[in-house]
């Protein structure tokens, strides 16, 4: 004799997949997109920095300013690219690991 209630966890656990899916794609679309037109105009970007630290009164982020309107397009388009493909810590841990491999003269770190 089966349990009727056999299936709802089943049920729940595809519904929690599919629910999970759909959120990661839309923050993930939004953060793209957002990255993508701030980074179409990164002067305006910078002008609305400025005026975010005039308003607090945080004068000595303002020379910052420019490295920020760089900086947060790219951060927020990776960070979406990031949701939007399943990327997880082993993919970071192992890219990580191949550009270290590749790249850095391990010989050399010591040496001043």
């Amino acid at each position: 004799m089966t349990n009727s209630h056999s299936s709802t966890p089943h049920w729940r656990e595809t519904a929690a997949r599919w629910t999970v899916l759909a959120l990661r794609l839309a923050v993930g679309g939004t953060f793209v997109f957002s990255g993508l037109a701030k980074a179409i105009d990164i002067w305006g970007v910078g002008y609305k920095i400025d005026d975010y630290l005039a308003a607090f009164g945080w004068s000595w982020a303002v020379p910052f300013a420019g490295m920020m309107a760089v900086a947060l397009p790219l951060f927020e388009f990776l960070a979406g690219l990031m949701l939007v493909i399943p990327w997880r810590k082993r993919n970071i841990r192992e890219l990580t690991r191949e550009y270290l491999l590749k790249n850095v003269d391990v010989k050399s770190l010591g040496r001043r």
